[in-house]
């Protein structure tokens, strides 16, 4: 029965301080000046085949254990989505009484790369049966991925737009890239929990009791217990 990694998220940002010194705050600033720019740039890579684990790796990777089904404890196949990215951000700073500055993020530009593994335990024999039920079952999930990855721009921009509109005092600009680096990671943050939880509906609506009982059952039990009895699980 597959088993779908709905989604994995790796987001890379630059490193930021982790430290927010205490000269960075919001107070006797106003309103950022000039029209705020904002971007979020999308990227969908080709999704990649991976049959270099073996159906028992499969079950016995910790990532996965959650997906599998009580009916059909076999992770025969999975879907991973995974997303790198990068921030560009240009801040500047207006002076001000006491040695501070007033600063603001002029821009922000954050680009997002996803990609999409599909694997298939390397028992399963290619182009067979079992093997074509199985990659048109996770091409399914790998459609609602790249169907879907807009909506995570569109769940990050307000966020950013909201960010560029801010002011905050500090004295110099490293403590306004750590604030302004933090508050966008936060977003981001933010965004992903979301997006994640949305796009795990349409996946439940692919991976129901009947397709797993449709996919497990289509080639017949020869089949099955051949690649089992491969992968070492059947005597």
């Amino acid at each position: 029965m597959p088993a779908i990694l709905r989604v994995l998220l790796l987001l890379v940002l630059p490193v930021l301080s982790p430290l927010l010194p205490a000269m960075a705050r919001a107070e006797g600033c106003g309103p950022a000046p000039g029209e705020p720019q904002v971007e979020v740039r999308l990227e969908t890579q080709a999704t990649k085949l991976d049959r270099g684990r073996g159906l028992r790796a499969l079950i016995d990777d910790p990532s996965f254990a959650h997906l599998r089904s009580d009916a059909f404890p076999y992770t025969l196949g999975v879907t991973q989505m995974s997303l790198a990215g990068g921030l560009n951000m240009n801040i500047s700073g207006d002076p001000r009484d006491g040695g501070t500055y007033c600063w603001s993020a002029k821009s922000i530009e954050i680009s997002l790369r996803a990609s999409n593994t599909v694997y298939i335990a390397g028992e399963i024999p290619r182009d067979g049966c079992l093997w074509r039920e199985v990659r048109q079952h996770e091409d399914r999930h790998v459609a609602v991925n790249r169907a879907f990855f807009p909506r995570l721009a569109e769940l990050i921009r307000p966020a950013l737009l909201d960010i560029s509109r801010r002011t905050i005092s500090a004295s110099s600009a490293d403590a306004a890239k750590a604030f302004f680096g933090k508050a966008v990671n936060d977003a981001i943050d933010a965004a992903q929990r979301d997006f994640e939880a949305a796009i795990n509906e349409y996946h439940g609506d692919i991976d129901t009791p009947e397709e797993y009982g449709r996919v497990s059952n289509a080639c017949g039990e020869t089949e099955m217990r051949a690649i089992l009895t491969r992968a070492g699980l059947l005597r």
